[in-house]
């Protein structure tokens, strides 16, 4: 009598030592982490324009995280040819009240006065 050995499930290809193949742990790998991917969902429009939101939210961040800017104005009190230039400095998140400036007074003994820029612009900004 022939006994025949009964057929096993595929497995992963074994060395002649009886361990795992290192080429097949990188396929096992990919299959674990892209394997649960639905790659033909970036077939369909909703998960194109899925894609799309997400690199422009990327890039929008980082374009507004860092942004800075700068106004100014000149100063110039009657009767005086004396003109003085005012520059300030703001950025993310676009809190200008918070931002304060010294504004030079007109009178001769008088001493400038801390001002402060008006809006708040913090909440599109970081809505964005």
């Amino acid at each position: 009598r022939v006994v025949e050995a009964a057929p096993t499930a595929p497995g992963p290809a074994m060395s002649e030592s009886g361990a795992p193949s290192p080429g097949d742990k990188a396929s096992r790998f990919q299959d674990r982490v892209l394997g649960g991917v639905r790659w033909g969902r970036l077939l369909e429009p909703l998960g194109f324009i899925k894609v799309l939101e997400w690199l422009f939210a990327i890039f929008a961040f980082g374009a507004c995280g860092s942004f800075s800017g700068e106004t100014g104005a000149t100063v110039s009190c009657s009767g005086t040819a004396k003109m003085t230039a005012i520059s300030v400095q703001f950025g993310y998140p676009f809190r200008l009240y918070q931002i304060p400036f010294e504004m030079p007074d007109c009178k001769e003994e008088a001493e400038s006065r801390t001002l402060h820029l008006v809006g708040d612009f913090s909440a599109p900004a970081e809505f964005f």
